[in-house]
């Protein structure tokens, strides 16, 4: 009786085994193409059979941490991959490990696998300045905020969730208000079953959305469109996306084809759109621009 329930129990290990590495193997593939919700997929089939699996706790943790940016939902899975190598780990499992206790608030616990991190790569000669100045800035931030932890902030300001009405499991960003009492925003989420996903990151492309503002609540959210020959708002072939509005609300400005673009509303609310000269459209790539609050200057960012 023994040696059946041994050679059942050896049979389903082997095959549990099998199973996982093929899920492990198809996360790996989907990776290397930017599946990143395919990669997630397979490495949480792999999870699932076994919740100590190294591999399957890395790929998910790094997958959610560096690439999707869900730092607290990545931290179990992170933690469970280090606790199986603490002594000789993949300095970017340290690193992903590291930001999301910084990102959660665990600045000691992130210091020190950065600081764990930093001499390992300073005896590194292949190491470039740019990791080593990170890790530096990290740890001097974790700092910071310990030592001003007990900050006493504006009572009357708070930051709180603005709801689903505008928030989505997707990426939402960059709110402005115009002078209409709306809010723009900008969000990767996805608008039409036919719509297809950046094959670059795995997202759907940027598209720009309003909403109505009543008491200061966000109503219904519908898509900010323009139509305009020379900016097109088609979320399935191209980014779009709000990067600021003028301090009276009645300018905005938006991102395309790496430029910067501006949209003017009149009385009638007929908006206007046009991009930017060449003064500040000047180069191949800008992707920011913000107007001081008199409107007489306007700081930009561009790839010079």
């Amino acid at each position: 009786m023994k040696k059946s329930i041994v050679i059942i129990f050896i049979f389903c290990f082997t095959a549990s085994f099998g199973q996982i590495n093929s899920y492990l193997r198809k996360a790996a593939r989907a990776v290397e193409k930017n599946k990143l919700e395919v990669a997630k997929s397979n490495f949480l089939k792999a999870h699932a059979i076994d919740k100590t699996n190294y591999e399957a706790n890395l790929g998910v943790g790094f997958v959610l941490c560096e690439f999707m940016g869900k730092y607290e939902e990545a931290l179990p899975y992170l933690e469970a991959a280090y606790a199986k190598t603490p002594n000789d780990t993949f300095p970017d499992l340290i690193y992903a490990l590291a930001k999301c206790y910084q990102h959660k608030g665990e600045f000691e616990k992130s210091k020190n696998l950065f600081s764990k991190l930093s001499v390992k790569i300073s005896q590194d000669k292949e190491q470039d300045t740019y990791n080593i100045n990170d890790l530096n800035k990290r740890i001097e931030d974790c700092n910071y905020a310990q030592k001003n932890n007990n900050v006493i902030f504006d009572k009357n300001s708070y930051v709180g969730n603005i709801g689903t009405k505008v928030n989505t499991d997707m990426s939402e960003y960059v709110p402005v208000i115009t002078n209409n009492n709306e809010l723009l925003f900008t969000s990767r989420r996805k608008d039409s079953d036919k719509e297809k996903r950046s094959k670059i990151d795995d997202k759907y492309f940027e598209n720009m959305y309003i909403s109505k503002l009543v008491n200061g609540r966000p109503q219904t959210v519908s898509t900010y469109s323009l139509a305009n020959s020379i900016l097109k708002t088609n979320y399935k072939k191209k980014h779009i996306s709000v990067i600021s509005a003028s301090n009276d609300g009645k300018t905005v400005f938006l991102y395309q084809d790496n430029k910067i673009h501006e949209v003017k509303e009149d009385i009638n609310k007929n908006r206007s759109t046009k991009a930017l000269s060449k003064n500040v459209n000047m180069d191949f790539y800008q992707n920011h621009a913000s107007v001081s609050k008199d409107g007489k200057i306007l700081f930009f960012t561009s790839e010079d």
